[in-house]
């Protein structure tokens, strides 16, 4: 999956070594200004974000490789922290198996994508049981996409990989709704330009279809882009119809004079507010959602993949017109998203509050701490908080119940599950014949947690219980 993780904290989506880095830009967060008293799991509106296709790689994020995986993941979220939406990652999945085109050049990934996500994708339809799931315990289910990330060609690398695994067919077969530089030779990797009309209702067709068809309630996108390819910030941009209309606007032909950075951008993100423009109408006749996620402290550029070293976004200088989308209702949710610092995610929020007056534009904030008393003003207030469904982001306790070596007979899986857990962090004690009788519960994150926690037990005598786990029905 794409986006990288630096450090818990800060946002995250990324895959293994290259993914860690992935799973990290991904994370999110709600709106926030400081309060004393903490609010407690269960008592918000909290709403969690799922990367999926990081899952398979990360050996301690929540396995989705079943049905048995993927109806656990939405039960543990809506009854234990009671989530209300997902945002979900997997159709991206999706999506690029039926859009881009992969490389043999890389096999590793090549071969995670054709053979095992196309595995999960058309056969065990993960997918599909996310949203049967979601809807099942009453939740919202989102697609959950880079607005921006349409891959790349070859030449650019990412994410532990080069050549890049693949790229959009569109960008393949449309080489001129890439992004260009000042010469016309090189191509930014990653983005569709949405000055050309015919790509955003290509778009626009190919978002609508993927909700529809697949009973999605709603897309939200991101808008980093996971590959090492732009070196300057305004680097791309100059395609046709962008220098012919900044000429007739300022008459500067902006590939062979200086001109205004600002003004050019704002160019750029006309094209993009006119695409969400045809995708918000398209979305609405449908009864369906659009969201967009802001970084705070710049919210008038897309966000940076945290896989790079540099603090401007890989997608370029395409100003975000966010007050004119709250103005117009041309979105239906603003996300301030993570990687920013708290103070500038709470006074974007109350910017997007404040502007929005009393229009039924939703704003939420991704934190990597959503149950923090920081965020009580805005919970009273109807805010929903954001979190990720992985360890590190506050909502990753399978069950909220306190637990003892009784509650490992519970009838409640989650509840077995968070007393193996304990087990495994040291804050139960027990011996290692009591553990491995969970090894063959009938529930597989059951299973899983207890093979952890023999793992942390050092239970020796128990490697024959260990090995015999690896031909477990469930792979993970």
């Amino acid at each position: 999956m794409p986006n990288l993780l630096p450090t818990r904290d800060a946002a995250r989506p990324q895959k293994n070594v290259g993914l860690g880095l992935i799973l990290t830009a991904l994370g999110i967060a709600v709106l926030g200004v400081s309060f004393p008293a903490a609010a407690q799991p269960g008592q918000q509106k909290l709403y969690a974000y799922s990367s999926a296709g990081d899952n398979q790689w990360v050996s301690d994020w929540p396995p989705i490789d079943s049905a048995a995986t993927v109806r656990a993941l939405f039960e543990w979220y809506a009854k234990t922290y009671n989530v209300k939406r997902m945002y979900w990652r997997g159709e991206q999945d999706r999506m690029w198996l039926q859009h881009y085109r992969f490389r043999r050049e890389i096999p590793l990934y090549y071969e995670f994508w054709t053979e095992w996500l196309r595995y999960l994708s058309d056969e065990v339809k993960t997918d599909d049981l996310a949203v049967a799931a979601a809807h099942r315990q009453g939740m919202q289910i989102y697609i959950f996409d880079g607005l921006f990330e349409h891959a790349t060609q070859g030449d650019a690398g990412g994410c532990g990989m080069f050549p890049y695994q693949c790229e959009d067919k569109l960008r393949q077969e449309h080489p001129e709704w890439c992004p260009v530089d000042r010469w016309g030779e090189r191509v930014c990797p990653g983005p569709i330009e949405f000055c050309y009309p015919e790509a955003r209702k290509a778009l626009v067709a190919r978002y609508l279809r993927h909700v529809t068809k697949y009973g999605y309630d709603g897309i939200g996108f991101y808008t980093y882009v996971e590959n090492y390819g732009l070196r300057y910030l305004d680097e791309y941009g100059f395609n046709e119809p962008i220098v012919k209309e900044f000429k007739r606007r300022y008459g500067v032909d902006i590939r062979t004079e200086a001109f205004d950075k600002e003004a050019w951008g704002k160019l750029r993100g006309e094209y993009l507010t006119q695409f969400l423009r045809e995708l918000h109408t398209a979305l609405t006749k449908r009864g369906k959602k659009l969201c967009f996620t802001l970084r705070g402290d710049k919210p008038n550029l897309p966000q940076r993949w945290l896989g790079l070293t540099t603090d401007f976004p890989g997608a370029g200088r395409v100003h975000h017109d966010w007050e004119t989308w709250v103005k117009e209702g041309l979105v239906d949710e603003l996300m301030v998203w993570f990687g920013s610092a708290p103070e500038d995610k709470q006074k974007l929020a109350k910017r997007i509050r404040e502007l929005a007056g009393g229009k039924p534009i939703e704003v939420t904030i991704a934190d990597s701490s959503p149950f923090d008393a920081q965020w009580k003003p805005f919970i009273e207030e109807g805010v929903a908080l954001v979190t990720v469904t992985a360890p590190g982001y506050g909502a990753d306790r399978f069950s909220l119940e306190p637990t003892s070596m009784e509650t490992l007979k519970s009838h409640d899986w989650k509840l077995r599950a968070q007393t193996l857990a304990d087990v495994a962090a040291g804050k139960l004690k027990t011996d290692s014949a009591t553990v491995a009788t969970l090894v063959s519960d009938p529930h597989v994150l059951v299973r899983r947690e207890a093979i952890r926690s023999l793992a942390a037990l050092t239970a020796t005598e128990q490697v024959p219980l260990i090995e015999a786990a690896l031909t477990d029905a469930e792979s993970s």
